[in-house]
């Protein structure tokens, strides 16, 4: 019964969201609702991983599909979505890492958080700004 009263309530709200709202205010509210996946995956994660560089998917996340999404970064062509992309590929390949590094992960925990942190990014960022392009 509780899942048909959230279908009911939300299923009007999630179209009055897609017809409604203007593009950028959909994005902001689709990155919120991606939040508490992030704040689900860390703590699904954090028998295996150590806590705190996860913690930073809350930057990462919204820094990574707003690079990709309604705020493409200035390129030498234009604006284009792929100097977003260029720019979320390289904090998840140098900044992760550094990331780790920097919190004092022990070796044992560092490739676990690190592979956490590296597929979680792409995982929670391309969804929001899919959502917003398709919208």
């Amino acid at each position: 019964m509780k899942r048909v009263l959230t279908a009911a309530v939300g299923a009007p709200l999630a179209l009055a969201a897609v017809f409604w709202l203007p593009g950028e205010w959909f994005f902001v509210l689709v990155l919120a609702l991606f939040l508490g996946g992030v704040v689900e995956l860390v703590r699904l994660s954090r028998h295996r991983a150590l806590e705190r560089p996860l913690w930073s998917l809350l930057v990462l996340v919204p820094a990574a599909a707003a690079a990709m999404g309604p705020w493409p970064l200035p390129t030498p062509e234009g604006y284009a979505a792929q100097g977003g992309l260029l720019l979320a590929a390289a904090v998840v390949s140098v900044g992760l890492g550094a990331l780790v590094l920097l919190t004092r992960t022990p070796i044992d925990q560092a490739v676990v958080t690190l592979g956490v942190l590296a597929y979680a990014v792409p995982y929670l960022s391309l969804p929001v700004a899919s959502l917003y392009h398709l919208k």
